[in-house]
Protein backbone atom coordinates (compact mmCIF):
# COMPACT_ATOMS: atom_id res chain seq x y z
CA UNK A 1 0.00 0.00 0.00
CA UNK A 2 1.13 3.44 -1.41
CA UNK A 3 1.21 6.11 2.29
CA UNK A 4 0.48 9.81 1.24
CA UNK A 5 2.48 12.31 3.30
CA UNK A 6 -0.17 13.97 4.59
CA UNK A 7 1.63 15.46 7.90
CA UNK A 8 5.24 15.37 8.09
CA UNK A 9 5.41 16.17 12.00
CA UNK A 10 6.31 13.40 14.82
CA UNK A 11 2.64 12.58 15.53
CA UNK A 12 1.49 12.54 11.59
CA UNK A 13 -0.27 9.28 10.07
CA UNK A 14 3.04 8.68 7.86
CA UNK A 15 5.41 8.85 10.54
CA UNK A 16 3.25 6.34 12.82
CA UNK A 17 2.33 3.90 10.32
CA UNK A 18 6.16 3.78 8.91
CA UNK A 19 7.16 2.90 13.02
CA UNK A 20 4.39 0.19 13.40
CA UNK A 21 4.84 -1.40 10.07
CA UNK A 22 8.84 -1.72 11.15
CA UNK A 23 7.78 -3.26 13.98
CA UNK A 24 6.34 -6.22 12.13
CA UNK A 25 9.03 -6.63 9.25
CA UNK A 26 11.32 -6.48 12.31
CA UNK A 27 9.65 -9.72 13.09
CA UNK A 28 9.28 -10.92 9.84
CA UNK A 29 13.49 -10.17 9.31
CA UNK A 30 13.99 -11.60 13.04
CA UNK A 31 12.05 -15.29 12.40
CA UNK A 32 13.64 -15.98 8.63
CA UNK A 33 16.32 -13.57 8.09
CA UNK A 34 15.01 -12.21 5.49
CA UNK A 35 16.55 -8.17 4.85
CA UNK A 36 14.07 -7.24 1.70
CA UNK A 37 11.03 -5.76 3.55
CA UNK A 38 13.21 -3.67 5.92
CA UNK A 39 14.99 -2.66 2.61
CA UNK A 40 11.32 -1.84 1.35
CA UNK A 41 9.99 -0.07 4.12
CA UNK A 42 13.64 2.33 4.04
CA UNK A 43 12.90 3.36 0.35
CA UNK A 44 9.29 4.06 0.99
CA UNK A 45 10.35 6.37 3.62
CA UNK A 46 13.16 8.26 1.83
CA UNK A 47 10.45 8.53 -0.66
CA UNK A 48 7.72 10.10 1.90
CA UNK A 49 10.03 11.52 4.12
CA UNK A 50 13.43 12.37 2.58
CA UNK A 51 16.37 10.41 3.19
CA UNK A 52 17.56 13.07 6.21
CA UNK A 53 14.18 12.70 7.89
CA UNK A 54 14.36 10.98 11.82
CA UNK A 55 12.01 8.26 10.63
CA UNK A 56 13.74 7.20 7.41
CA UNK A 57 17.16 7.29 9.49
CA UNK A 58 15.56 5.33 11.89
CA UNK A 59 14.50 2.73 9.58
CA UNK A 60 18.06 2.56 7.87
CA UNK A 61 18.90 2.07 11.50
CA UNK A 62 17.18 -0.77 11.39
CA UNK A 63 18.33 -1.87 8.25
CA UNK A 64 21.93 -1.85 8.84
CA UNK A 65 21.81 -3.78 11.71
CA UNK A 66 19.80 -6.80 10.02
CA UNK A 67 22.14 -6.34 7.28
CA UNK A 68 25.26 -6.43 9.71
CA UNK A 69 23.85 -9.71 10.84
CA UNK A 70 25.43 -11.75 7.73
CA UNK A 71 28.20 -9.88 6.16
CA UNK A 72 31.73 -9.59 6.99
CA UNK A 73 32.58 -6.52 9.53
CA UNK A 74 34.88 -4.62 7.99
CA UNK A 75 32.01 -3.66 5.48
CA UNK A 76 29.39 -3.48 8.32
CA UNK A 77 32.23 -1.02 10.24
CA UNK A 78 32.29 1.41 6.87
CA UNK A 79 28.64 1.38 6.61
CA UNK A 80 27.87 2.62 9.89
CA UNK A 81 30.55 5.18 9.97
CA UNK A 82 28.84 6.89 6.84
CA UNK A 83 25.24 6.52 8.76
CA UNK A 84 26.51 7.62 11.85
CA UNK A 85 28.12 10.87 10.25
CA UNK A 86 24.87 11.73 8.20
CA UNK A 87 22.70 11.06 11.17
CA UNK A 88 25.08 13.92 13.35
CA UNK A 89 24.68 16.39 10.32
CA UNK A 90 20.72 15.74 10.72
CA UNK A 91 19.49 15.24 14.15
CA UNK A 92 20.19 17.00 17.39
CA UNK A 93 22.35 15.44 19.93
CA UNK A 94 19.98 13.76 22.33
CA UNK A 95 17.80 12.52 19.80
CA UNK A 96 17.13 8.42 20.15
CA UNK A 97 17.43 7.42 16.52
CA UNK A 98 21.36 8.70 16.62
CA UNK A 99 21.76 7.19 20.05
CA UNK A 100 20.92 4.34 18.25
CA UNK A 101 23.19 4.71 15.47
CA UNK A 102 25.91 5.41 17.81
CA UNK A 103 25.74 2.09 20.21
CA UNK A 104 25.67 0.53 16.71
CA UNK A 105 28.41 2.06 15.23
CA UNK A 106 30.70 1.75 18.49
CA UNK A 107 29.69 -2.04 18.32
CA UNK A 108 30.69 -2.47 14.85
CA UNK A 109 33.86 -0.23 15.14
CA UNK A 110 34.79 -2.88 18.19
CA UNK A 111 34.12 -5.81 15.26
CA UNK A 112 35.63 -4.73 12.59
CA UNK A 113 38.21 -2.35 13.72
CA UNK A 114 41.70 -3.55 15.44
CA UNK A 115 43.32 -3.55 19.23
CA UNK A 116 42.98 -0.03 19.61
CA UNK A 117 39.20 0.04 18.58
CA UNK A 118 39.31 -2.38 21.36
CA UNK A 119 41.18 -0.43 23.76
CA UNK A 120 38.39 3.04 22.81
CA UNK A 121 35.26 0.65 23.39
CA UNK A 122 35.02 1.65 26.95
CA UNK A 123 35.21 5.06 26.86
CA UNK A 124 32.77 5.28 23.83
CA UNK A 125 30.02 3.26 25.66
CA UNK A 126 31.05 5.29 28.74
CA UNK A 127 30.39 8.48 27.20
CA UNK A 128 26.83 7.02 25.22
CA UNK A 129 26.05 6.30 29.36
CA UNK A 130 26.59 9.86 29.95
CA UNK A 131 25.09 11.47 27.29
CA UNK A 132 21.88 8.72 27.93
CA UNK A 133 21.55 10.19 31.60
CA UNK A 134 21.90 13.75 30.70
CA UNK A 135 19.14 13.48 28.04
CA UNK A 136 17.03 10.48 29.01
CA UNK A 137 17.59 10.34 33.26
CA UNK A 138 18.79 7.93 34.82
CA UNK A 139 15.81 4.69 34.80
CA UNK A 140 14.94 5.01 30.87
CA UNK A 141 15.52 1.57 29.65
CA UNK A 142 18.15 3.16 26.68
CA UNK A 143 20.08 4.73 29.42
CA UNK A 144 20.57 1.17 31.09
CA UNK A 145 21.19 -0.42 27.81
CA UNK A 146 24.27 2.11 27.26
CA UNK A 147 25.22 1.22 31.20
CA UNK A 148 25.40 -2.76 30.21
CA UNK A 149 27.12 -2.10 26.88
CA UNK A 150 29.63 -0.33 29.31
CA UNK A 151 30.15 -3.52 31.11
CA UNK A 152 30.67 -5.23 28.01
CA UNK A 153 33.08 -3.52 26.33
CA UNK A 154 34.84 -3.84 29.76
CA UNK A 155 34.98 -7.45 29.52
CA UNK A 156 36.20 -7.34 25.98
CA UNK A 157 38.87 -5.09 26.85
CA UNK A 158 40.14 -6.97 30.23
CA UNK A 159 42.74 -4.79 31.52
CA UNK A 160 43.42 -3.57 35.00
CA UNK A 161 40.51 -3.39 37.01
CA UNK A 162 38.21 -3.90 33.85
CA UNK A 163 36.71 -7.34 34.83
CA UNK A 164 36.20 -6.01 38.60
CA UNK A 165 34.74 -3.05 36.87
CA UNK A 166 32.34 -4.98 35.00
CA UNK A 167 31.21 -6.97 37.63
CA UNK A 168 30.02 -3.75 39.76
CA UNK A 169 28.42 -2.61 37.15
CA UNK A 170 26.94 -5.23 36.05
CA UNK A 171 25.66 -6.51 39.60
CA UNK A 172 24.20 -2.36 40.03
CA UNK A 173 22.52 -3.30 37.04
CA UNK A 174 20.69 -6.48 37.92
CA UNK A 175 19.55 -4.88 40.93
CA UNK A 176 18.37 -1.54 39.21
CA UNK A 177 16.36 -3.54 36.36
CA UNK A 178 15.01 -5.96 38.61
CA UNK A 179 13.31 -2.79 40.87
CA UNK A 180 11.98 -1.23 38.36
CA UNK A 181 11.13 -3.81 35.29
CA UNK A 182 10.35 -7.01 37.53
CA UNK A 183 12.83 -10.16 38.54
CA UNK A 184 11.77 -12.22 36.17
CA UNK A 185 11.34 -9.22 33.27
CA UNK A 186 13.56 -10.34 30.22
CA UNK A 187 14.96 -7.12 30.19
CA UNK A 188 16.28 -8.31 33.79
CA UNK A 189 17.62 -11.39 32.40
CA UNK A 190 19.60 -9.67 29.70
CA UNK A 191 21.67 -7.93 32.29
CA UNK A 192 21.81 -11.43 34.16
CA UNK A 193 23.14 -12.85 30.68
CA UNK A 194 26.05 -10.16 30.63
CA UNK A 195 27.01 -10.25 34.18
CA UNK A 196 27.23 -14.72 33.29
CA UNK A 197 29.36 -13.56 30.62
CA UNK A 198 31.47 -11.72 33.94
CA UNK A 199 31.17 -14.47 36.19
CA UNK A 200 32.62 -16.87 33.35
CA UNK A 201 35.69 -14.34 32.43
CA UNK A 202 36.41 -14.79 36.32
CA UNK A 203 36.19 -18.42 36.80
CA UNK A 204 33.27 -18.22 38.83
CA UNK A 205 30.57 -21.21 38.64
CA UNK A 206 27.60 -19.13 39.42
CA UNK A 207 27.42 -18.20 35.66
CA UNK A 208 26.14 -22.12 35.14
CA UNK A 209 23.00 -21.19 36.97
CA UNK A 210 22.57 -17.65 35.85
CA UNK A 211 22.85 -19.40 31.94
CA UNK A 212 20.42 -21.93 33.00
CA UNK A 213 17.82 -19.19 33.99
CA UNK A 214 18.87 -17.38 31.09
CA UNK A 215 17.64 -20.34 28.66
CA UNK A 216 14.55 -21.76 30.20
CA UNK A 217 13.33 -17.80 30.45
CA UNK A 218 13.79 -17.31 26.95
CA UNK A 219 12.57 -20.77 25.40
CA UNK A 220 9.67 -19.83 27.64
CA UNK A 221 8.76 -16.68 25.73
CA UNK A 222 10.41 -17.08 22.23
CA UNK A 223 10.45 -20.76 21.87
CA UNK A 224 12.63 -23.29 21.96
CA UNK A 225 14.73 -22.58 18.64
CA UNK A 226 14.33 -18.80 18.50
CA UNK A 227 17.06 -16.92 18.07
CA UNK A 228 17.23 -15.85 21.96
CA UNK A 229 16.71 -19.12 22.96
CA UNK A 230 19.97 -20.35 21.11
CA UNK A 231 22.11 -17.06 21.80
CA UNK A 232 21.63 -18.02 25.57
CA UNK A 233 22.37 -21.81 24.61
CA UNK A 234 25.90 -20.63 23.63
CA UNK A 235 26.40 -18.52 26.95
CA UNK A 236 25.43 -22.00 29.05
CA UNK A 237 27.78 -23.98 27.10
CA UNK A 238 30.36 -21.70 27.65
CA UNK A 239 29.64 -21.40 31.35
CA UNK A 240 29.37 -25.16 31.53
CA UNK A 241 32.98 -25.52 29.98
CA UNK A 242 34.41 -22.97 32.15
CA UNK A 243 32.62 -24.84 35.41
CA UNK A 244 34.98 -28.42 34.42
CA UNK A 245 31.58 -29.87 33.63
CA UNK A 246 32.55 -31.06 29.85
CA UNK A 247 30.15 -34.06 29.74
CA UNK A 248 27.18 -31.55 30.52
CA UNK A 249 28.46 -29.22 27.92
CA UNK A 250 29.26 -31.49 25.15
CA UNK A 251 25.28 -33.24 25.74
CA UNK A 252 24.05 -29.14 25.62
CA UNK A 253 26.23 -28.31 22.61
CA UNK A 254 24.88 -31.37 20.64
CA UNK A 255 21.27 -29.43 21.44
CA UNK A 256 22.70 -26.36 20.17
CA UNK A 257 23.83 -27.50 17.18
CA UNK A 258 20.51 -29.09 16.37
CA UNK A 259 19.06 -25.62 16.70
CA UNK A 260 21.86 -23.60 14.67
CA UNK A 261 21.26 -25.28 12.21
CA UNK A 262 17.36 -25.00 12.13
CA UNK A 263 17.71 -21.13 12.58
CA UNK A 264 20.78 -20.25 10.81
CA UNK A 265 19.19 -17.98 8.59
CA UNK A 266 18.11 -15.63 11.62
CA UNK A 267 20.98 -15.86 13.56
CA UNK A 268 24.02 -13.42 13.13
CA UNK A 269 27.71 -14.14 12.28
CA UNK A 270 29.18 -13.78 15.89
CA UNK A 271 26.98 -16.62 17.16
CA UNK A 272 27.38 -18.91 14.48
CA UNK A 273 30.94 -18.29 14.94
CA UNK A 274 31.12 -18.76 18.37
CA UNK A 275 28.88 -22.03 18.56
CA UNK A 276 31.62 -23.53 15.89
CA UNK A 277 34.48 -22.79 18.35
CA UNK A 278 32.80 -24.50 20.80
CA UNK A 279 32.45 -27.60 18.45
CA UNK A 280 35.87 -27.10 17.63
CA UNK A 281 36.93 -27.31 21.31
CA UNK A 282 35.20 -30.43 22.02
CA UNK A 283 36.38 -32.50 18.52
CA UNK A 284 39.16 -34.73 19.56
CA UNK A 285 42.57 -34.07 18.10
CA UNK A 286 43.67 -36.21 14.75
CA UNK A 287 46.05 -38.22 15.71
CA UNK A 288 49.44 -38.54 13.97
Amino acid sequence: MTLAATDESPEGDVVATLRARLQVVLHHTDEVGDTAPVRTLYQEAVALLGPEHEVSLFVECALEEALSRHRPPEESRTAWSGLLGRAQHALSWNDTTLMSVRAFAAQYERRGGDAADVEAGPRRYEAEWNRRLQALGRDDYRTRIARANHAFALLQRRQGTDLDDARRILDEEVTHRARYYGENSPFTWAARGVLALALIAAGDPGAVELAEGLVRLRRARYGRFSAPAVQAQVVHVQALLAAGRRDEAVTELRYLRTAVNRRRAALDESTLLLVEKLSNQERPAPEG
